[in-house]
């Protein structure tokens, strides 16, 4: 009697590459997808990181796709593409081993004996390339507010590409049904003078690109909303006017640091010529 035994050892880690799909469009994870972050209130950061089947051209459209659905979702007519940039890594992918165990058993009277024979296959070391695409993507509401961009529709856009790969989702509609509120939660801070005792208070709303400011001046509430206007490494700088009942207005700004606990420092002007500190 001849018995044939399989067995397979493979690295879980291989499993999306050797399942010959190339990575489609999600958000990035175990076998690529997109990723971004914001740079200024109307400027964006879009990376697409594809795997192993995942050609040059496709992991190019998926970033162009992920930034004009940013704009779709943010009410931008237009996107323009500036500092786009082709990468991706090389490596080499270990395919699984196979092995398969033939076995004879003999059999005299009431004794049993196995014989056995085991051929391993498999295990080759095969290169493979792991596009990526990056690009800067500035949005507007006119086609005409940077001249020197050149302008796409950013519905167009996104249904293009859509249309190119045959994706069904997802779709504008429910693009521009998502809610746009910043993340609703709020940090107290305290405005103060250093050639006085004066302090107040204030409040912010935490959120990527923008949220809500308030901040009591001369015992009088000011309300309005703060914008991103720019992001490095390692300072963000944002910005937003504010405006009492009464018509009074001021302007508050203030250098946050991006993936920190929340907190920042800055100044506030009032429109009589005030200079006042802040922190949160």
């Amino acid at each position: 009697m001849r018995i044939k035994i399989g067995s397979n050892i493979a690295c879980i880690s291989l499993l999306l590459f050797l399942s010959g799909c190339a990575t489609p469009y999600k958000t990035s994870g175990l076998g690529g997808g997109y990723s971004e972050g914001w740079l200024a209130y109307n400027v964006a950061y879009v990376n697409f990181q594809g795997n192993g089947y995942t050609d040059r051209q496709r992991a190019n459209d998926f970033a162009r796709l992920r930034a004009a659905e940013l704009a779709i979702e943010n009410d931008y007519e237009y996107v323009a593409f500036t500092n786009a940039e082709s990468g991706g890594y090389s490596t080499n992918i270990q395919m699984p081993t196979y092995a398969t165990t033939t076995a004879t058993v003999t059999q005299f009277g009431n004794t049993s004996t196995v014989h056995s024979n085991t051929t391993v296959t498999g295990g080759q070391s095969l290169p493979a390339f792991f596009p990526s695409s990056s690009l800067v993507a500035v949005y507007m509401n006119y086609k005409d507010d940077y001249p020197e961009l050149k302008a796409i529709p950013s519905e167009l856009l996104f249904d293009t590409i859509k249309g190119n790969y045959g994706l069904t989702k997802p779709v504008i509609q429910e693009i521009k049904s998502r809610p746009k509120k910043a993340a609703g939660i709020y940090v107290d801070g305290i405005i103060y003078s250093d050639n006085s005792d004066y302090k107040s208070a204030m409040k912010i709303e935490l959120g990527k690109r923008s949220g809500e400011l308030q901040l009591v001046l001369n015992d009088e509430e000011y309300r309005g909303e703060w914008r991103l206007i720019s992001r490095g490494d390692s300072i963000a700088d944002i910005a937003g006017e504010v405006i009492s009942a009464s018509g009074k207005k001021a302007f508050a700004r203030m250098d946050v640091i991006p993936g920190m606990k929340p907190s920042g420092i800055g100044m506030v002007i009032t429109d009589m010529g005030e200079e006042l500190k802040l922190k949160f």
